[in-house]
């Protein structure tokens, strides 16, 4: 519950769809969904804050890394699949220009 003048934190919820997870209903036609190429489903006019989303992303890259591998809430596996996916992510933003592959 939230507290009177408290702020609100959202929390992304739908790692299933992101690949994260690799969750086998997803993508029932591949063998594992974190080979997928990453696809951005936003508007492209929002294009234009890429550079400080990914500057956002790339300040919290240690936060996000160190949640995995301290966490006991997934098996050691798990959490080396989940570093691997995590740092692929990091290796593609951090190439310039970033390509945005877009679902059309």
């Amino acid at each position: 519950m939230l507290k009177s003048g408290g702020k609100w934190l959202p929390v992304a919820y739908d790692f299933d769809f992101a690949a994260f997870v690799n969750a086998p209903y997803v993508h029932t036609k591949v063998k594992d969904n974190k080979t997928l190429r990453r696809t951005y489903l936003g508007f492209r006019e929002n294009e234009s804050y890429l550079p400080e989303v990914i500057e956002l992303f790339e300040s919290k890259k240690d936060e996000i890394e160190t949640f995995i591998k301290i966490t006991d809430l997934i098996s050691s596996g798990e959490r080396k699949d989940c570093l691997k996916y995590v740092r692929d992510f990091y290796r593609e933003i951090s190439t310039k220009p970033v390509q945005l592959h877009y679902k059309d």
